[in-house]
């Protein structure tokens, strides 16, 4: 809030006090947008066993397969900021959804060369890589820009967990599996920096510019 009314202050100065003349006296310029880091900060030892510093969370190490069937892991996204969510084929109520909008950031971000997508299934018995590659292609993945990741179901409910997101077994649910609508933004070290409903592609502006944010910061 302190930042907030300084911010205010310093444009009514910069108002107030000009002489009509822009190019003598600029107004102060707009200071960028800050992402908070999300996610229960971690304790980390200093080295000389002195105490703890509070870290950011962080995305923990993973092992997948892509939908060409070759291994993918957290070296494979290594400095590149990037947007994740989880979904399965056969989803008949929100996948289709966020697989929309998560195809219009792409067209948004496609000049941006360290960004990436990541859509993980939460049906992996039914969501083979050949599988996975004709949906890719159904919703005009870049090759190489969106990754469609599979692999064992514990493994990856755990992951859906580990963004903050939830994915199980729901044999009443429409489809067989229920979780959350989430993207997730994830900056160049693995951390959560934004959350947003896949289900609204209106967002997809928005999006977009949060991830240049970071890119760009």
């Amino acid at each position: 809030m302190r930042s907030i009314t300084a911010w205010i202050l310093l444009v009514m100065v910069g108002m107030g006090c000009g002489d009509g003349n822009n190019k003598k006296n600029p107004g102060p310029e707009e200071p960028k947008a800050v992402l908070p880091f999300l996610g229960p900060p971690i304790l980390q030892e200093r080295p000389d066993g002195s105490g703890y510093d509070s870290v950011p969370y962080r995305i923990p190490d993973f092992a997948f397969l892509n939908q060409d069937s070759l291994p993918f892991n957290q070296d494979s996204i290594e400095g590149k900021v990037y947007l994740a969510d989880f979904f399965f084929t056969t989803c008949p109520t929100i996948c289709p959804k966020m697989s929309f909008t998560m195809e219009l950031v792409q067209e948004r971000m496609v000049v941006e060369s360290n960004f990436r997508l990541l859509s993980h299934t939460i049906d992996p018995l039914h969501d083979q890589p050949s599988v996975l590659k004709s949906y890719a292609e159904k919703h005009h993945a870049i090759a190489g820009r969106w990754q469609f990741l599979t692999g064992e179901v514990d493994s990856i409910f755990l992951m859906a967990d580990a963004y903050m997101a939830y994915a199980k077994k729901a044999p009443e649910e429409p489809g067989g599996y229920t979780h959350s609508g989430f993207l997730i933004l994830v900056d160049q070290n693995r951390h959560i920096r934004a959350v947003f409903d896949g289900t609204r592609s209106e967002l997809a502006d928005s999006i977009a510019q949060t991830a240049k944010l970071l890119l760009h910061p």
